[in-house]
C-alpha cells in the first residue's frame, strides 16, 4: 500500500503562480535560482534518489511561501527527473508553456504533492 501524504510544513501546496513572476525567474536563469537554496543529493545506497533540500538561504525566494522544509527530497518536476543537469535544463524551459507546476516531494519517506496553476494560461 502507498504511504500516507505527509502532514504539511508551513506553506502552501496548491494555489497560482502568476505568469509574469514566472517568466521573470526563468529569465534570470536555474543557476540564479539554485542560489537561493542549499540542496544535498540523497542517495539509497549508490542510487540517486532526488535533490534534499538542506535550507532556503534567500528569504525572498519564490519558495518561501512554499510547503517545503529542510530534509524534503525533489524526485520530479512536472513528472519530469532533475537529476541532471540536462534534466533540470529541460523542465526549466518547458515551464516557459506550462499551464501548471507540479512538484513531487518526499517528506520523511512520504509522498508530498505541491500543484500550482500557472495564470494565465499559456498561449497556444
Amino acid at each position: 500500500a502507498a504511504a500516507a501524504p505527509a502532514p504539511p510544513a508551513p506553506g502552501a501546496r496548491t494555489g497560482t503562480i502568476a505568469r509574469p513572476r514566472l517568466v521573470a525567474v526563468l529569465d534570470a536563469g536555474p543557476g540564479q535560482f539554485l542560489r537561493q537554496l542549499e540542496v544535498a543529493p540523497r542517495l539509497a545506497g549508490a542510487r540517486f534518489i532526488g535533490w534534499q533540500l538542506v535550507q532556503i538561504l534567500d528569504r525572498a525566494s519564490p519558495l518561501h511561501d512554499v510547503d517545503v522544509a529542510p530534509g524534503d527530497v525533489l524526485i520530479a518536476i512536472n513528472g519530469q527527473p532533475v537529476a541532471r543537469p540536462e534534466q533540470l535544463q529541460a523542465v526549466w524551459e518547458s515551464l516557459r508553456g506550462a499551464d501548471e507546476l507540479t512538484a513531487e516531494l518526499r517528506r520523511r519517506e512520504r509522498p508530498v504533492e505541491l500543484r500550482f496553476r500557472i495564470e494565465p494560461p499559456a498561449a497556444r
